[in-house]
C-alpha cells in the first residue's frame, strides 16, 4: 500500500509503532520521582491545566513529525486534550517544582479494560531527571488500581527518549501506523 499511495504524490510524514503492556504481568512500579518534584492530578489540583498547556506548547513540537504542528490556543487545548470522553482528572498525572507544573502525562479511558497513553510531555529544562519515568511508573500504578488489564501508546519510531522508557517499563510491539501526506 506505501507503494500504491507513493506512485500517487504521497509522501511519508512519520511513522509510529504502537505498544501494549499487558498489566497481569507486571508488578506496581516503584514510583521514585526525582527531589524536589511531586506528582499530583488534575483532579486534586484543577488550576494546573493552563500549565499542562505550557508543557504542551513545548513538548508536542519536539516530538519527531509534530515539529510544524501548531499547538491550538488554550481553550481549544481544552476542549480536544483533557475534556474528551476518553478523559478523565483522575488519570491525568502532574509532575510540579516548587508548585511549577514541568511536566504531566494523561491516560485516555477508551475501553473498559485497556486505557491508553495520551500524552507524556517534559519542559526542556526539565528532561532527562526522571519525570517522564516517574509519570508513566504512576499511570501503570493507577491502572492496575483501577482494574484495567491492559496500556496501549504509540511512538514516533525517532524519539529515542520515550521508546527507551518504554522499553524498559516492559512494553512490547503492537500494530502501528504510518502517516502520508499528499
Amino acid at each position: 500500500s506505501l507503494a500504491f499511495a507513493r506512485r500517487r504524490g504521497f509522501t511519508e510524514e512519520r511513522r509510529e509503532t504502537g505498544l501494549v503492556l499487558s498489566l497481569a504481568d507486571v508488578p506496581p512500579q516503584q514510583v521514585q520521582p526525582p527531589a524536589g518534584i511531586e506528582i499530583v492530578t488534575w483532579a486534586q489540583r484543577p488550576e494546573l491545566a493552563y500549565g499542562m498547556y505550557q508543557v504542551d506548547l513545548e513538548a508536542r513540537p519536539d516530538i519527531p513529525g509534530f515539529g510544524d504542528v501548531a499547538v491550538e490556543p488554550f481553550e481549544d487545548w481544552m476542549v480536544h486534550h483533557l475534556q474528551r470522553p476518553a478523559d478523565s482528572p483522575e488519570a491525568t498525572f502532574i509532575a510540579l517544582a516548587d508548585g511549577e507544573v514541568v511536566g504531566y502525562a494523561k491516560l485516555s479511558l477508551t475501553a473498559p479494560t485497556a486505557a491508553g497513553h495520551a500524552m507524556t510531555g517534559v519542559r526542556r529544562a526539565w528532561r532527562g531527571r526522571g519525570i517522564a519515568g516517574a509519570l508513566k511508573a504512576t499511570e501503570i500504578n493507577w491502572a492496575i488500581a483501577n482494574g484495567y488489564t491492559e496500556l496501549r501508546t504509540s511512538n514516533e519510531e525517532r524519539n529515542a527518549p520515550i521508546k527507551r522508557l518504554n522499553a524498559r517499563l516492559g512494553y512490547r510491539p503492537g500494530s502501528g501506523r504510518i502517516y502520508l501526506v499528499g
